[in-house]
């Protein structure tokens, strides 16, 4: 056994609440544990000083006003309610309009901008820079190259 058993059946010693074999096996122990023979003392008198307290008696009251105060705590749980269900109604409809706009807002495509031809001030366009420079995709190394190269 570890000490944490035997400390649990050293509080139960105290209190007569093992049997023989327990008690046999507890006090074993304390012969040849210091620390346990120790803490045996300590409960023993804090046990002795539990049994010295006098008897309490509560109120006649005291039940009454138990149950007044746990009915008190309902009432004020109960004012709660309505305004916690409107609050978790509003959170999941604002919840629901945020996750439509993201939506509506990944869907909806821009608008191409308009290119306008006169960019490309007094030079003669030819097939290959103009689909280059006026193409709608990003423009490479490779795209300029090829309309300066092809330039007549």
């Amino acid at each position: 056994m570890n000490h944490r058993e035997i400390r649990m059946m050293i509080s139960a010693l105290v209190d007569r609440e093992l049997d023989r074999d327990g008690e046999a096996l507890v006090r074993k122990h304390l012969a040849s544990c210091d620390a346990c023979a120790a803490y045996e003392s300590e409960v023993r008198t804090l046990s002795a000083e539990i049994r010295a307290i006098p008897p309490f008696k509560l109120s006649e009251t005291f039940p009454s006003s138990v149950l007044r105060a746990v009915r008190n705590e309902e009432a004020e749980t109960n004012l709660w309610i309505p305004v916690e269900s409107f609050a978790r109604r509003f959170v999941v409809g604002l919840a629901a309009a945020v996750i439509l706009f993201v939506g509506l807002a990944m869907t909806t495509q821009p608008e191409e901008p308009v290119v306008v031809e006169p960019y490309l001030v007094g030079e003669q366009a030819d097939s290959s820079a103009t689909r280059a420079l006026l193409g709608t995709e990003a423009l490479s190394k490779s795209d300029l190259l090829l309309a300066v190269v092809s330039r007549e």
